[in-house]
């Protein structure tokens, strides 16, 4: 998948998790947070099949970073005892972050897909962490801000358009010069 279709496709994940968000806050139910999540995850592996790696193949890395996705997504299917549960069960998924980089890396692995992927996972991870927190009690719907943030920073980015080139002017110039002393 050539890097345009893997901006579409994440700007289209953002908007498909802010709606997830929406009506799972709404009913206080992370089942569709999951579910949507999963489904559009699968699009994104499913539409990049064969680039996975620069040989092609699925890999290693890969395999770890779908690993703790179906871990996040299990997360909040089966609750946790409590607070302690909760948290040890999210630093062995954190844990585990690093992992697929470095396998990609030892392995030669790495790949476009692989990065998209892994930091996909990752701000979902979060957001799990944040829904959970919110739903169960702890903290109060403000938490949910945090979990959406890299959605809308990828919306914003769409809106905003590709940035644009500034032009010097005196002050930015002072600007620079008292920034190297």
């Amino acid at each position: 998948m050539e890097s345009g279709k893997r901006m579409h496709w994440s700007e289209a994940h953002a908007l498909r998790m802010g709606f997830a968000v929406l009506c799972a806050w709404i009913t206080q139910w992370y089942a569709i947070l999951a579910f949507v999540a999963a489904v559009s995850f699968l699009d994104y592996v499913w539409r990049s099949r064969g680039d996975w790696t620069p040989g092609g193949s699925f890999g290693a890395a890969n395999a770890i970073t779908s690993l703790r996705l179906l871990a996040v997504l299990s997360l909040g299917l089966f609750p946790a005892g409590g607070a302690w549960q909760l948290a040890g069960i999210a630093g062995s998924i954190l844990a585990a972050d690093g992992l697929d980089g470095w396998a990609a890396r030892r392995w030669r692995l790495a790949s476009p897909f692989g990065e998209l992927f892994d930091h996909e996972v990752d701000a979902f991870f979060f957001l799990t962490l944040c829904f959970l927190l919110q739903s169960r009690g702890h903290l109060g719907a403000w938490i949910l801000g945090p979990g959406v943030l890299r959605y809308l920073f990828v919306i914003a980015l769409r809106w905003a358009g590709p940035p644009r080139p500034v032009r010097g002017n005196r002050f930015t110039r002072i600007v620079a010069v008292g920034n190297l002393a």
